[in-house]
């Protein structure tokens, strides 16, 4: 439908782009795809993310980086410095938390391999350190809660059992002795890991990579499954408390706390395609 009125359509008429503007807006575009794949690699409700963070954002600052030193990106170049800034600031924050570092060594694919191939040698073993310490109190942990159970079980083993342990070779028990060190029990298993080529497929999401692969690290499994759940971003919280509000609005603000439960499980079994007939 045309406008009629001359004086409307010529103000329509100057708000219409010129192919230097169109030029700058594919040019900004390209700035906010960095920023949209960077935003993605992180925001999932359905799959760990927090391991993809801080790769996410080097790269990124490193993209925003190279085009304000270009000239066709000269006029946003004030924007771009200010984003970094922001960057920056985020990135300085997550060393306040180790979870970041501890979720990408848990990355079955990568490991230590961001470390060791982009932060040097120093902070490569700065990070070993700080996984290193928790992944020693979690053993320790374990193997208190095991020797506890362990303690209730041998008050009912049987005289013969016992027997056959004490029939042991000299030689089983010295070659145990070489593979575990006495002071550091906790290191074969933490060796194990670091040292393995793990062989994962593309389309296996890590965590039942590690439900696969628990009773082969043991303690690195118990890691991941406190560390993994993490969320790197709210994006997922935010969508479900949206949800729960068009569910709660001012024509159904009577539900119960049950009901809404209700709701809002079987809208996510159904958008996630989660619904199955028994045959």
């Amino acid at each position: 439908m045309k406008e009629s009125n001359a004086e409307k359509r010529r103000k329509l008429g100057d708000l219409t782009l010129s192919e230097d503007e169109w030029k700058r807006v594919r040019l900004f575009n390209n700035l906010l795809e960095h920023a949209d794949n960077a935003q993605h690699a992180f925001s999932a409700g359905t799959r760990p993310t927090l391991h993809n963070a801080l790769p996410a954002i080097e790269k990124l600052y490193a993209e925003w980086d190279k085009a304000s030193s270009k000239p066709r990106y000269a006029p946003f170049q004030p924007a771009l410095i200010a984003g970094m800034a922001k960057l920056d600031e985020y990135y300085q924050k997550t060393a306040a938390s180790d979870a970041h570092v501890i979720c990408m060594a848990l990355n079955p694919r990568q490991k230590f391999d961001h470390f060791r191939k982009y932060w040097g040698q120093d902070l490569l073993k700065d990070v070993e350190k700080t996984v290193q310490k928790k992944f020693i109190e979690r053993y320790e942990k374990m193997q208190t809660t095991a020797s506890v159970s362990r303690s209730v079980n041998v008050k009912n083993t049987k005289k013969s059992t016992r027997r056959n342990c004490d029939d042991t070779t000299d030689s089983e028990s010295d070659s145990d002795s070489e593979l575990v060190d006495p002071a550091k029990p906790w290191l074969n298993e933490w060796n194990m890991y670091k040292t393995t080529r793990e062989s994962v497929p593309d389309d296996m999401n890590i965590v039942k990579w590690w439900g696969l692969n628990a009773h082969r690290y043991p303690t690195w499994a118990s890691l991941a499954r406190d560390y993994l759940a993490i969320m790197a971003s709210s994006v997922s919280s935010e969508r479900a408390f949206s949800s729960a509000g068009i569910t709660i609005s001012k024509r159904r603000s009577r539900l119960k706390g049950d009901i809404v439960e209700a709701i809002e499980c079987l809208k996510c079994l159904i958008h996630k395609d989660l619904l199955f007939r028994e045959v």
